[in-house]
């Protein structure tokens, strides 16, 4: 019989007290319940602490702590990864929303591969309240469960670029910890999940699970957007990135993936840049007539395009087409066949 592995949650909040309800229900009634749930409260100025106890109160798996000062996410999960005791752990989000098979699933890829480093899968995205979750355009790798040995995922890393989604990434403890975690990579501050990810595929190789686990509630307000505004912390993270590649990760991150990296950061970070100031402009008066409506996404489209021509290499094509293929096929055929 399979030695089933152990499984832990840590969750770091702040002031997402109306979110928490959904979000811990879905944590906490999944098919294969997690073994630890470590919560620490942030300093929140809402009613999140009280909404906690209610929780920690009848789920004897709950251990809350309530911090008196914030003290941030990174010093959050560190100290929650330090209390922990099983063997893998998943790092939610307060305000994310989780379906009820993810921690089984995955949990089963990561038992049959033992030495995966950890197991990610498609999220969908929630963009507005009261709206309804729809696919996030990530590539999609394989279209069957799947582990990528090391030099597999970093040939599809090299092909593609990085498919991770942090809100359904399960980690292996270990080999989290082996590789530094959050000590050594808090320096890149919003993009610290993104970055181990890809270290781990290129050390361990990864699991991939190619259906919806989670659903990401986007703002537009949170940390991984926090940099579109500050060139000199994004310029930091991309120097703190590019040492690390090439210094303590350097014996097995590819020479040519620094460069192709930090293409696709400038890239991505370019595009939100675009997207803030045309919701920006969409948001400057009141009242609009339909010319200058038509006028802002045309504007709008054109730094698109402009952002296009100044990045576009086979890799991005490469990596636009799976997108879009595959995001044809999940509306064609996955949503229609679960709403028959």
């Amino acid at each position: 019989m399979m030695n089933r592995k152990r499984l832990a949650v840590i969750l770091s909040n702040y002031n997402h007290g109306r979110y928490l309800p959904e979000s811990l229900d879905s944590l906490l009634r999944q098919s294969r319940k997690a073994n630890e749930v470590i919560i620490i409260d942030d300093a929140s100025s809402d009613d999140s602490v009280d909404v906690l106890r209610g929780y920690a109160a009848s789920h004897s798996e709950i251990k809350l702590i309530c911090n008196e000062t914030n003290q941030g996410y990174l010093h959050n999960a560190q100290m929650a990864l330090s209390m922990i005791e099983s063997d893998y752990f998943f790092a939610a989000s307060a305000d994310d929303i989780y379906l009820p098979d993810f921690f089984q699933k995955s949990m089963a890829l990561l038992e049959t591969h033992a030495g995966a480093g950890l197991c990610s899968a498609i999220s969908l995205v929630l963009k507005q309240e009261g709206g309804n979750p729809v696919l996030f355009p990530s590539p999609v790798i394989s279209m069957t469960p799947s582990y990528l040995n090391p030099e597999q995922a970093a040939r599809t890393l090299l092909k593609y670029g990085s498919w991770f989604m942090g809100n359904t990434a399960i980690y292996n403890k270990k080999i989290y910890q082996e590789l530094g975690g959050y000590e050594v990579i808090k320096d890149l501050h919003s993009y610290t999940d993104g970055f181990i990810m890809e270290i781990i595929a290129f050390r361990a190789g990864v699991c991939y699970l190619p259906e919806a686990t989670g659903i990401w509630r986007r703002s537009g307000k949170g940390w991984s957007d926090s940099i579109v505004d500050n060139i000199d912390e994004a310029n930091a993270i991309i120097n703190r990135a590019r040492i690390l590649m090439q210094g303590r990760y350097g014996n097995f991150v590819p020479d040519v993936y620094p460069e192709l990296w930090e293409r696709d950061f400038r890239f991505s970070l370019e595009k939100k840049l675009a997207r803030t100031k045309y919701v920006a402009r969409r948001k400057s008066r009141s009242h609009t007539t339909v010319l200058v409506n038509i006028s802002r996404c045309i504007r709008y489209l054109a730094d698109y395009l402009y952002l296009m021509g100044r990045h576009t290499s086979m890799r991005i094509i490469r990596r636009y087409i799976n997108t879009l293929g595959f995001k044809l096929y999940y509306n064609l055929v996955i949503v229609r066949k679960n709403h028959l």
